[in-house]
């Protein structure tokens, strides 16, 4: 399973939207914001971004309520 999968699972067992999920990551919550994290996230969940970093992965894992490495198994 993909760290998109696992994201999307994951939030997905959370009952969440992605707009719910985005705003527990975004900068703020300014509209801008919101859209660029929004296509952040579709873009890992749909595995278009393999890598997005330990400092973005952090913060989803954070927001989903699990450990990084739950992410990354």
């Amino acid at each position: 399973m993909t760290l998109g999968e696992k994201i999307l699972e994951l939030r997905q067992q959370k009952g969440w939207k992605r707009n719910d999920l985005v705003r527990k990551i975004a900068k703020s919550q300014m509209r801008n914001d919101l859209k660029i994290a929004n296509r952040y996230v579709y873009r890992i969940e749909k595995n278009e971004i393999k890598n997005p970093g330990v400092y973005n992965i952090k913060k989803i894992a954070n927001a989903l309520d699990v450990k990084i490495d739950d992410l990354l198994q």
